[in-house]
């Protein structure tokens, strides 16, 4: 399977595993079984044999494969991949593999929060079949997670370094479930008068938000001025860039505190805040608790 690292912890009563693979070479691996798949193909182009079809794949782009799932490479040019292979259960320790395709799951809210995060891996149709595009901004991004997530696994530097791990791959899957909606069903019911732009300001908000960012920065990035920049965005969206962006700095601290136990000062810088008290005010405006009462709540991390 190439250079593979993993990652064991007990997650109420089961052994979960995370494991990098820095030479995926799309093996028929029936070690994968039990597990989902993110396979990056950061370089070339290739066919591969997937559920009886036949897909043809251009970097970059990436492929996400459930326990059931086995691709086949056919023909391959120039081409370079990485994967990072997961249990349901490094997720939420209440999944598995059958009551995350039930309709009636008596999921909290949380739980069903959670769970939406696999809906690549568990949704096939005529329109989708696993495989995401990427663009070159957000592929860099995409690369930089799969890097965070193999130095964690190599180094286990402090005793947060199994959820630091995981805190990489819920980034990565936040990320690649704004690009499956975004494919699937936001393109559909877009206006069609919305701006490029719109779309363009919230892919690149979704790939830097660790980062400072300001309507000032923003406007020279794109090249125009932050009064029609900001006009564009509320009208297509009802609400502002930098809100928007809250929000989603937000939404994913949410996850990393219902998902591991990171430091909660990790955590705030993690998703670009660095203020203390900014941090626990905006928390606790978009959820309606402190992140430590979050935290206490949610948490199924033991």
């Amino acid at each position: 399977m190439g250079d593979v690292i993993g990652e064991k912890e007990k997650l109420n009563g089961f052994e979960s595993l995370i494991s990098y693979n820095a030479n995926e070479t799309f093996a028929d691996e029936k070690e994968n079984c039990e597990r989902f798949r993110l396979i990056y193909i950061e370089n070339g182009s290739c066919i591969i044999i997937l559920n009886e079809d036949k897909v043809s794949i251009a970097a970059p782009a990436i492929l996400c494969m459930n326990e059931n799932e086995y691709p086949k490479l056919e023909y391959s040019f120039d081409i370079s991949a990485k994967s990072i292979s997961f249990h349901p259960g490094n997720i939420n320790s209440k999944f598995n593999f059958y009551n995350i395709r039930e309709k009636q799951n008596n999921f909290s809210y949380t739980d069903f929060q959670d769970s939406y995060l696999l809906t690549a891996w568990l949704e096939r149709n005529h329109n989708f079949s696993g495989i995401i595009n990427l663009d070159f901004e957000t592929a860099n991004y995409i690369a930089k997670l799969f890097e965070c997530v193999n130095k964690e696994l190599i180094l286990q530097r402090d005793m947060f370094w199994p959820c630091r791990s995981r805190s990489f791959l819920l980034e990565i899957l936040v990320l690649t479930t704004r690009l499956f909606d975004k494919n699937n069903y936001v393109s559909d019911n877009k206006e069609a008068n919305e701006p490029q732009i719109v779309e363009d300001i919230i892919t690149y908000l979704c790939d830097n938000y660790q980062n400072k960012i300001t309507l000032n920065s923003l406007a020279l990035t794109f090249n125009t001025n932050r009064t029609t920049l900001s006009k564009q965005f509320y009208e297509a969206k009802n609400i502002s860039i930098i809100n928007y962006l809250i929000k989603h700095r937000i939404n994913i601290a949410a996850t990393l505190l219902r998902d591991t136990l990171l430091p909660i000062s990790e955590i705030k810088e993690k998703v670009g805040f660095n203020d203390d008290a900014n941090f626990w005010r905006m928390f606790k405006k978009y959820v309606g608790l402190s992140p430590s009462m979050y935290r206490s709540k949610y948490c199924w991390v033991e």
